[in-house]
């Protein structure tokens, strides 16, 4: 009797195309978890904004300035959300991620009333389409169209 030991192609064909599934069915689900990340450390950067400008409103009494960036790293002032250097912080910088990278000044919007008598910002998501929106009332909302336009100072409603 001539008895052969090993795997026919049929065999090996068909773990090959279970394997595959199954990789495809993993790599769909983290590119999914990634997305989320982003959007959640987008959140969270946003949220640290709201405190900071917190901080710089019961150092000045008013949100004059807490949109703006720096003019250069020994005057820091505001929330500086804008302002980075080889993609690390300086200064009194907000790193905020967005979409896995550190934003830029074309996606974090900060607006403020010209009296300093509020503020808002938002970044744009990526896992949820819309934006995350905060403002010196304490509102953290996303919202599915820009919150706040080149002039408003709230989240909307």
């Amino acid at each position: 009797m001539n008895k052969k030991n090993g795997f026919t192609l049929i065999e090996l064909l068909v773990v090959i195309a279970i394997i595959g599934i199954l990789a495809a069915v993993v790599l769909a689900s983290l590119g999914n978890a990634r997305t989320k990340a982003n959007d959640t450390a987008a959140k969270s950067g946003m949220n640290q904004a709201m405190i900071q400008a917190d901080l710089y409103y019961a150092t000045n009494g008013n949100y004059i300035g807490v949109c703006t960036t720096l003019s250069d790293a020994s005057t820091p002032r505001g929330i500086n959300l804008l302002v980075y250097n080889s993609g690390k912080a300086t200064g009194n910088t907000l790193p905020v991620k967005v979409n896995g990278d550190l934003a830029t000044a074309s996606q974090v919007r900060c607006n403020e009333m010209a009296d300093g008598s509020a503020w808002a910002a938002e970044v744009p998501l990526k896992y949820v389409t819309g934006y995350y929106c905060v403002d010196s009332s304490r509102t953290s909302k996303v919202d599915t169209s820009n919150s706040i336009s080149d002039t408003r100072a709230a989240c909307n409603n």
